[in-house]
């Protein structure tokens, strides 16, 4: 492989994942969802969720379909997908 080849694609294979439209990369989103569903003492407004944008969708579809959260953190699961990705 030639120098300027590797050098590039060592690059590319480190660098940082790009942000979303939200200003976030797609794991700190997982992060913010975890976060959110994890909160119980308030509600969380709509608002918060359409805020993830539709990056969230896929972290909120897996939290909903998994027999490890507790019921209550997949039934808000579900509800804030309705939000972010009617």
């Amino acid at each position: 492989m030639h120098a300027p080849v590797a050098l590039l694609a060592a690059f590319l294979l480190g660098a940082p994942a790009a942000p979303s439209a939200t200003g976030m990369t797609d794991a700190e989103i997982r992060a913010r969802v975890d976060a959110l569903l994890g909160a119980i003492d308030r509600p969380i407004p709509a608002e918060r969720w359409r805020a993830l944008g539709p990056v969230a969708a896929q972290a909120l579809a897996e939290a909903a379909a998994s027999p490890d959260r507790m019921p209550s953190a997949r039934a808000a699961a579900v509800s804030a997908l309705g939000l972010v990705d009617p």
